[in-house]
């Protein structure tokens, strides 16, 4: 088996205005930054997908199809692959030739990492950085939808504490997770 192409369709995926961050913090531009979604194909037919993450610029994505195209998938150490540990488009990568090497064993790709972690996956309510007030509201709207987490983007030196604070008093029993990237 061969990898004979991947094609990388990059893609950005509108916000809803407003969905984001309170207008006290302004828009941030990760909303507008792309993401690629990489097919990787066999000759033998087989498709595995990938997806890179925000901002990764398209010359970089190409460097790594280049490195990979022409490539056994079953030969390659999915743990490391050669000539891309430094691609910022690695985990993109990665995940494509899991997917396509599971598919042509014919398991699912978390056998590939030793068995499945969990049988369930939490699924959080997202929002970018917001005032005490409005993340309030955010998680009332969490809550309504069902939702049993709140995820909140937070950086050093914003109201986190108060974020945080207010909404657990607002709203208890609503998990919080603070993303501060890093």
């Amino acid at each position: 088996m061969r990898i004979t192409s991947i094609e990388a369709i990059k893609v950005v995926v509108p916000m809803r205005p407003g969905n984001t961050n309170s207008a006290e913090f302004g828009e941030r531009p990760f909303q507008w930054e792309p993401i690629h979604i990489l097919q990787v194909r066999t000759d033998d037919g087989l498709v595995g997908l990938g997806e890179v993450p925000r901002n990764v610029d398209s010359a970089t994505v190409q460097e790594g199809i280049q490195r990979l195209v022409g490539q056994d998938p079953l030969r390659l150490n999915l743990q490391e692959i050669p000539g891309l540990i430094a691609n910022r488009a690695y985990n993109g990568f990665e995940m494509g030739l899991c997917d396509l090497v599971g598919k042509a064993l014919g398991v699912p790709a978390y056998e590939l990492l030793g068995g499945a972690y969990r049988q369930r996956v939490a699924v959080s309510y997202w929002t970018g950085t917001r005032t005490p007030e409005d993340l309030v509201r955010v998680g009332e709207r969490a809550r309504e939808l069902g939702f049993t987490t709140l995820k909140c983007k937070c950086r050093w030196g914003e109201p986190y504490v108060e974020q945080m604070t207010a909404v657990a008093q607002a709203l208890p029993g609503l998990r919080l997770i603070n993303d501060f990237n890093t």
